[in-house]
């Protein structure tokens, strides 16, 4: 591989990691592991939908397995925050 090669490839992991950790500063979380517990992700949710906020369609593309269980807690925390908004 060439030097350049090299470079590139270093700086489009580093962006890469970059890009994956802005998505987990957005979601309000220090680092995937944090997330990528299906508490977590329910309670996400949750808390999304009380703050009106969209509902993630890529909750867990920064977990590195089980991102289908997570999707899918992370959609029924956001369900029934939507069905209890606005009750305390």
């Amino acid at each position: 591989m060439h030097k350049t090669h090299k470079i590139t490839l270093g700086l489009s992991t580093i962006l890469l990691t970059s890009s994956l950790l802005g998505a987990c500063h957005q979601l309000g979380f220090d680092n995937a592991t944090t997330i990528c517990t299906s508490s977590a992700a329910y309670s996400a949710g949750k808390r999304d939908a009380n703050r009106g906020y969209s509902m993630h369609s890529s909750y867990a593309q920064v977990c590195p397995a089980n991102q289908h269980v997570l999707e899918r807690a992370y959609r029924d925390g956001y369900l029934f925050g939507l069905g209890h908004r606005g009750r305390g």
